[in-house]
């Protein structure tokens, strides 16, 4: 859309921008895409998430949550993974399948 938000100055000691939200704002940057502006929110974790448990927050993946030969399945190497058979097979978008490898790799840091 035609929204812009409010920019500050970068500050040198800490080398972050200063904060100039005052309010959560919501951003439609083009279909598909939203952006959160949260006054105050300076990282977003989803570490209390259990990696193996990750298939039941993609809605588009979720119907392939237990269907991997192992439990623990990292949808990488592993023989047997049901989110790797359907991406190969067209079923699901590599993209997707790339996106919950990145998420999976943060939570078992």
């Amino acid at each position: 859309g035609s929204d812009t938000a409010r920019v500050g100055e970068i500050s040198t000691a800490l080398d972050s921008g200063k904060h100039t939200t005052t309010h959560a704002q919501l951003y439609d940057l083009n279909e598909q895409t939203k952006l959160i502006d949260s006054p105050g929110l300076q990282e977003f974790g989803l570490h209390h998430l259990d990696a193996a448990q990750l298939l039941h927050y993609f809605l588009d993946l979720r119907h392939l949550a237990g269907k991997c030969r192992f439990h623990n399945c990292t949808h990488r190497a592993e023989p047997g993974c049901a989110v790797k058979n359907a991406a190969e097979a067209g079923e699901i978008r590599e993209a997707r399948l790339a996106f919950l490898q990145r998420i999976t790799d943060e939570l078992l840091r």
